[in-house]
């Protein structure tokens, strides 16, 4: 595995089908080609990083204890109709095809979506190869190996990083001037991007494996009411431009909850 100091560079990025069969969990083998390794977790024990270099999304569905090649639940997150993952690696500066997926029989259904500069993504397509293999390349870069300003991401991942998780965002942002000193991001519900319950059950944190669809789906409509009356209240009481006079610029952001990714 790679050390700490031999992780040149990082991205995350999401994978994600296009066609009407996704309805159903259907196993995603994805490839990373050398030099560069799927990032799969940190042994803050043995003070390294995991890596592989192919990974099934059906690992969730047959998880052993101890298995060192099952990767955290925090970086890699498979779904019906989404994978997440995290790469490592030196930079792709040459922009080499560097992933190579096999999932269901339509590559042209393929998205890579991925995420350079902070609160902005980039999707490609993938080009399909033999056997319904497809490929794509995903940038990397050390420009600014720098985690305080959280613009450009080089280090991996780790648990304490806040670098532009921006490709594994579903939601919207809503500002108007009218509702000065509020701000609304709604979250985007779709029952392809929960993850299945192996997925929760590996996750510290819990999660809504065990909730059926429908219920998530009213959970996110009835939360996205509550966040347009409290911000009518807001507007209609003037509290939230008075905060925002009152803190110079400051404002009240409004959020739901995400039930598809943690």
């Amino acid at each position: 595995p790679y050390t700490r100091r031999m992780a040149s560079c990082w991205a995350i990025a999401r994978l994600v089908r296009t066609s009407l069969a996704t309805t159903s969990y259907n196993n995603c083998y994805l490839q990373v080609l050398a030099p560069w390794r799927l990032f799969l977790g940190y042994d803050s024990h043995r003070q390294q990083i995991i890596t592989s270099d192919v990974i099934q999304s059906s690992t969730y569905l047959s998880r052993s204890s101890g298995d060192s090649a099952v990767p955290s639940p925090s970086y890699f997150i498979p779904s019906s109709s989404d994978v997440i993952f995290c790469i490592i690696g030196p930079p792709n500066t040459m922009l080499e095809p560097n992933i190579r997926v096999h999932w269901g029989d339509d590559p042209s259904s393929l998205r890579l979506i991925y995420s350079i500069t902070r609160n902005e993504t980039i999707t490609t397509n993938l080009i399909p190869c033999t056997l319904n293999w497809a490929s794509a390349t995903l940038p990397l870069n050390n420009d600014n190996n720098n985690n305080n300003n959280n613009d450009r991401v080089c280090d991996p991942p780790f648990p304490d990083y806040r670098g532009p998780w921006t490709p594994i965002e579903v939601h919207t942002r809503i500002d108007a001037k009218m509702t000065e000193g509020i701000t609304m991001r709604l979250e985007h519900h779709d029952q392809g991007r929960v993850p299945p319950p192996p997925y929760w059950r590996a996750s510290s944190m819990g999660g809504y494996g065990t909730s059926s669809p429908s219920v998530l789906e009213r959970q996110t409509q009835a939360s996205i009411a509550w966040q347009f009356a409290a911000r009518f209240v807001l507007w209609d009481s003037g509290w939230g431009k008075a905060f925002a006079d009152a803190t110079h610029g400051g404002y009240i952001c409004l959020m739901g909850f995400e039930t598809n990714n943690p």
